[in-house]
């Protein structure tokens, strides 16, 4: 492995010089493949992008990880909802044993039994 990282880094200073050069991203892409570095890929197949003219396959594995990143993104998106609308149904729910305690059940609720909201910072 610290072979592999030191061939990778050795190859970022062949890029860094010949930035166009297919041969230095295409062994950069692959290097980091075949050592299953897929962040370290990816980030590769980008750096391709930029500076040359890049084949379909790598294109179109660059863009399959960043669908992936994105829908990871979206599934802990979709969590944080599920908990927000969790904690909001929970306080919201919670009021009802208290107003119904409080009154006749058609009555709007005294306002000291609403909780009020905060004032932005």
């Amino acid at each position: 492995m610290e072979d592999t990282l030191s061939q990778l880094s050795a190859l970022m200073e062949q890029i860094t010089q010949k930035q166009g050069s297919i041969a230095f991203h295409a062994q950069n892409i692959e290097l980091a493949v075949n050592a299953g570095l897929e962040d370290e890929a990816n980030g590769a197949r980008e750096l391709m992008t930029m500076f040359v003219a890049t084949p379909a396959d790598v294109w179109l594995s660059f863009l399959a990880a960043k669908e992936k990143e994105l829908a990871d993104i979206m599934d802990g998106v979709k969590e944080a909802r599920v908990r927000a609308d969790g904690a909001y149904s929970a306080r919201v729910l919670g009021l009802v044993p208290r107003v119904l305690a409080h009154g006749d059940n058609g009555a709007i609720p005294s306002p000291e039994l609403i909780p009020r909201a905060r004032a932005p910072r």
